[in-house]
């Protein structure tokens, strides 16, 4: 009932004569949906502050509490497994071989003043990257950006990295765009992540009924979604689809992540194209990328 402590995890699953890892799957489940909620250094509790209450914004922090590295196969070794396989490409890199690098000239810095540079760095991106970034963004997703909401990522692919290792874990669903250029598909499997294709219409929509039926049949966790010039078909989703996917993933607490290549060259351009970041601030992660802009070698994402 609501407000009440749950047993242990050992001891519930010797209760119930499970692993102790099905009984952690099962708390983190409800954890990410709000039923229960953790307390550090009390234990587990059936959340008494969300019965009965609807909200159309996502709970980021139930994404956070849950307990994402669980699973006793750590996904990193098994993309060093991969590694070892001539015959596997890991895109989990985001490089290239060292034969197709353009040549690089090093610049007269010593190796301390380097690391003097890189300590006085924001971790999450140097300052004036991030006013520059703000600059082109606040128009273009429609709604003002301060420095601490922006992370600056190696490239796209780290950013979506960062999402598989810190808001999902082992055996979650995520909803892609079927067809869909999802370059980040192997860093998913690795990580023991489902991946379920949403199927895209010809106007470039997703088909709603598809998403509601599959949310309810595997929860899924997020829905990774290219609206605007979508690879590999070229669509961009009209308005009024975008509308109606916000309002879907607003009934469903589906968050979604928006993969927005084109972006920078768009804000760039006073675009007028509405992103789905723009349309609901809360319940979007927006990815960019400025590969698209100065070349694939310079990996700088936000």
């Amino acid at each position: 009932m609501p407000g009440q402590q749950l047993p242990p995890e050992r001891q519930l699953a010797k209760q119930l004569n499970v692993n102790r890892s099905t009984v952690q799957h099962a708390f983190n489940e409800l954890v990410s949906r709000g039923i229960l909620e953790r307390r550090v250094g009390s234990g587990t509790w059936v959340n008494s502050g969300k019965w009965g209450v609807l909200s159309q914004k996502v709970d980021w922090q139930s994404y956070l509490t849950a307990n994402r590295l669980s699973d006793p196969d750590n996904y990193m070794v098994r993309l060093r497994q991969l590694d070892g396989q001539p015959q596997v490409i890991n895109l989990a890199h985001s490089s290239i071989g060292a034969d197709l690098a353009l040549p690089v000239e090093m610049t007269a810095l010593s190796g301390n003043q380097l690391v003097a540079q890189e300590r006085h760095v924001n971790i999450s991106g140097a300052d004036e990257l991030k006013e520059q970034l703000i600059r082109h963004l606040t128009g273009y997703l429609a709604q003002s950006v301060t420095p601490d909401q922006l992370l600056i990522t190696s490239g796209a692919q780290q950013a979506f990295y960062l999402i598989a290792q810190g808001l999902l874990q082992f055996g979650d669903a995520i909803a892609i765009e079927k067809p869909s250029y999802f370059y980040q598909l192997s860093l998913f499997q690795a990580a023991g992540i489902r991946v379920l294709g949403i199927p895209l219409g010809t106007d470039g929509s997703l088909d709603l009924d598809e998403l509601q039926h599959l949310y309810y049949r595997h929860h899924l966790r997020f829905l990774f979604v290219n609206p605007t010039g979508q690879n590999p078909t070229g669509q961009t989703m009209p308005l009024k689809a975008r509308r109606a996917l916000i309002a879907k993933c607003q009934e469903l607490k589906l968050p979604i992540v928006e993969d927005d290549p084109l972006g920078m060259n768009l804000a760039l351009t006073g675009s007028s194209i509405k992103t789905l970041k723009s349309l609901d601030p809360d319940n979007v992660l927006y990815i960019g990328s400025l590969s698209s802009l100065i070349g694939a070698n310079a990996r700088i994402g936000c």
